[in-house]
C-alpha cells in the first residue's frame, strides 16, 4: 500500500504533537511534497500549517 501512493490525505497530523514534534514532522511533510512531489490533502484547523505547505488554501466554513 505505501509503496507507490498516488496521493496523500493528512488528517490533522500534528493534532496530538508538542509544538517542537510538529514543527518538525511539519518540515517532514513539506520535504516529501518539495522531493517526491506526490499530491497532499491536508486538513488541519490550524491556517499557519495548511499555508505553509500550498499555494492554494480551500477553507471550508458552515452556511
Amino acid at each position: 500500500m505505501l509503496a507507490n501512493p498516488r496521493f496523500l490525505l493528512l488528517d490533522e497530523p500534528l493534532s496530538s504533537l508538542d509544538q517542537a514534534r510538529g514543527a518538525e514532522i511539519l518540515t517532514m511533510i513539506e520535504e516529501i511534497g518539495t522531493t517526491i512531489g506526490i499530491p497532499m490533502i491536508y486538513v488541519s484547523h490550524q491556517p499557519e500549517e495548511a499555508a505553509r505547505l500550498t499555494d492554494t488554501v480551500l477553507q471550508l466554513a458552515p452556511a
